[in-house]
């Protein structure tokens, strides 16, 4: 009996959370085309030769009788859709919205207020927003003021040069401005960004952006996702601090040739049993880099550094590599390692550390992992000497402290 009551019960839930609608009849949809849903209806719009306001009007006839779940407004060309009025939906919410652009060729331009109920003064996008194939230029981020609950805002195939004054979004997890082509001058150059606490997802990929534009990228604690990957311009001189995001799983930057002394910060502590997957790149034939800081948590960390580099500085990488857990770091293939001394330290002093590393060449063309041990017989041995008088150091330490945790006891006795 207990179990056909419960059955009763979420078949009774079923009945009052999922209701079937039913599309309006033609005459109000049209121009338009419904798609019957459960809680409401799904609506596309094929713009064609229609205006804003024959398009919002349809809009606030339809929610007249049913509430709409998805909009779809596609096929907007410049005449005589050429902007997105005030109050686009007539003051309604909808959780899924999708504009799409016949052509890039012209600019569509939104009303500050094109998501503001003209009436009740609260946004009217409550979920998702997705932007495709238009030409928008410049966005003022005014116009996501109070769209507390949008959670996904998305720009495809889009020509987006400036996104000023974006506000706090208290509940946005996705943000995707991506050109999707690597187009220098259909690439964005300015993103003023102060605060997204729920970002989870983060896709800036193609833009022509500069180290300001992503230093929010720092805050953002809850990401998981960060995909940075260059236009035909890479304009990044540094990768932003990720100590404190602890979710991180993937995060992708492309350097340019501006700074090239690379300090490498990454997250510490960690709270995902997931692997966290870092890759930073740069463009061919560029000079060498300098890693002078590599810090974090190493737990199955998977480092790509697609990087030229002379040098692997014991002070830097040595305790990255020994603390390296169910993970590796990969280097460039690009033959212009130091080999033999500059890294014996490595090859001869701690070999153990080398499955660690995949890739790597020498300056001589050899595969690091493939340089014998007797050609560093003569080299210096500072990395061992210095390392022994660090254990040294650390062992009189604990004896010092374990001796005074004594004297402690006798005088609680």
């Amino acid at each position: 009996m207990k179990g056909i009551h419960s059955i009763l019960v979420f078949l009774a839930f079923l009945c009052v959370t999922a209701v079937d609608s039913a599309c309006p009849n033609s005459t109000i949809v049209s121009p338009c085309n419904c798609v019957n849903a459960i809680n409401g209806v799904e609506i596309t719009c094929n713009v064609g030769t229609q205006t804003p306001d024959v398009i919002q009007d349809t809009i606030r006839r339809i929610f007249e009788y049913e509430s709409i779940i998805k909009l779809s407004i596609v096929n907007i060309d410049m005449d005589p859709f050429n902007y997105v009025p005030t109050d686009m939906f007539s003051g309604f919410p909808i959780p899924d919205v999708f504009f799409q652009c016949f052509t890039r060729a012209y600019p569509l331009t939104f009303s500050i207020n094109a998501f503001t109920s003209a009436e009740s003064g609260l946004c009217t996008l409550t979920g998702r927003l997705v932007i495709d194939r238009c030409n928008m230029r410049q966005i003022n981020g005014d116009m996501f003021i109070g769209c507390n609950k949008l959670e996904t805002l998305v720009f495809t195939t889009s020509i987006i040069e400036e996104f000023i004054r974006v506000p706090k979004l208290d509940n946005l997890k996705n943000l995707t401005i991506n050109p999707r082509f690597r187009d220098i001058s259909n690439a964005m150059t300015t993103l003023e960004i102060s605060e997204l606490p729920q970002l989870t997802y983060l896709d800036l990929a193609y833009n022509s952006l500069s180290d300001k534009d992503v230093a929010f990228i720092s805050n953002c604690s809850n990401l998981q996702e960060v995909y940075l990957l260059p236009s035909t311009e890479i304009s990044y001189s540094q990768v932003p601090d990720l100590t404190n995001l602890p979710f991180l799983r993937i995060f992708q930057i492309p350097l340019g040739q501006k700074n090239l002394n690379v300090s490498l910060l990454l997250p510490n502590p960690r709270r995902s049993n997931a692997n966290l997957s870092v890759t930073i790149e740069s463009t061919p034939n560029t000079p060498n880099y300098y890693i002078n800081e590599l810090k974090g948590d190493f737990y199955s960390v998977f480092l790509n550094l697609s990087l030229p580099m002379e040098y692997l500085n014991e002070s830097v990488f040595y305790e990255p590599l020994d603390s390296l857990v169910d993970g590796f770091i990969v280097l460039s293939t690009s033959p212009t390692l130091r080999c033999k001394c500059d890294l014996s330290w490595l090859i001869r002093d701690h070999p153990r550390l080398l499955s660690r590393i995949q890739n790597g060449t020498c300056a001589d063309g050899r595969p690091l992992q493939s340089l014998p041990t007797d050609e560093l017989v003569c080299c210096p041995v500072d990395s061992l000497v210095a390392r022994n008088e660090q254990l040294v150091m650390l062992n009189h330490q604990l004896v010092a402290e374990i001796e005074e945790l004594k004297l402690l006891s006798q005088k609680h006795d």
